[in-house]
């Protein structure tokens, strides 16, 4: 049991006589494509994407994450399994079912969940740090599955991240491309952490170190000129989340 679970977190499912079912972990291609066509970004593009002019002081902040010797969960997933439901019209159109369960591109899958967590208007470096949310959550829930009852990672509803086929907008495609190639984790031990996050209320950013992302927050201090580490940070750093107390989390770039 121990060495299928270890195969689930590379990315590769077999039965119990040990024989490979499928592989669930993007190829090199897909995942250039997935960096807008670019290579694997490296630490200093990673620190100004998302740290800005602030780079100088923010070293800790970044690591870098082999693959696959730091971590078997640094693997990116090639898709998710969504259950599908029934909530909206469009889903049932794509995939021709209700109260089912599909195989859906993990990357297209962020494009047409971002729109529709976080307003498509907001600023780049808000629409970025719920880019990082929005994927995180979802490569969490493929290496840990929140829905086993229903032979799924996730839900397509409000249960998890309102997924809609058919819903990419160019604002948020732009915030997913950003980040490409770039995720985060706990860095006391390099483990995925399931990046939670609420509404909240506008104009408010929110309690500090609660573990909960607000998406109203984030545009707020995204408008106040926070980058997208310090917008994450405020939220994440301090909370359960990534250890308690003094602990913080890291990206890592892939």
């Amino acid at each position: 049991m121990a060495s299928l679970e270890k195969s689930k977190y590379q990315g590769i499912f077999l039965n119990r006589t040990g024989k490979v079912i499928h592989k669930n972990s993007v190829s090199n291609n897909q995942m250039k494509n997935r960096r807008g066509g670019k290579d694997k970004l490296n630490i200093e593009e990673a620190k100004s994407k998302l740290m800005g002019n602030k780079v100088e002081n923010t070293n800790e902040l970044v690591t870098v994450a082999s693959l696959p010797s730091v971590s078997e969960q640094h693997i990116e997933p090639s898709w998710i399994d969504v259950y599908m439901s029934g909530k909206y019209s469009a889903n049932t159109l794509e995939h021709g079912c209700k109260y089912c369960v599909k195989d859906v591109d993990f990357y297209y899958y962020q494009t047409y969940v971002l729109p529709n967590e976080w307003e498509i208007t907001w600023h780049q470096n808000s629409l970025q740090a719920g880019a990082l949310c929005v994927k995180m959550y979802a490569w969490y829930a493929v290496k840990d599955p929140l829905h086993d009852d229903l032979n799924a990672d996730i839900r397509d509803d409000t249960y998890d991240q309102v997924y809609i086929a058919g819903s990419d907008k160019s604002s948020t495609n732009s915030a997913i491309s950003a980040v490409g190639g770039i995720g985060l984790h706990r860095k006391v031990d390099q483990y995925l952490f399931l990046t939670q996050y609420r509404a909240g209320t506008p104009g408010v950013i929110g309690a500090q170190s609660s573990g909960m992302v607000e998406q109203e927050g984030t545009q707020v201090l995204a408008t106040n000129g926070k980058y997208v580490y310090e917008i994450l940070g405020h939220y994440y750093n301090g909370s359960s989340k990534v250890g308690g107390y003094g602990k913080i989390f890291e990206f890592f770039v892939y």
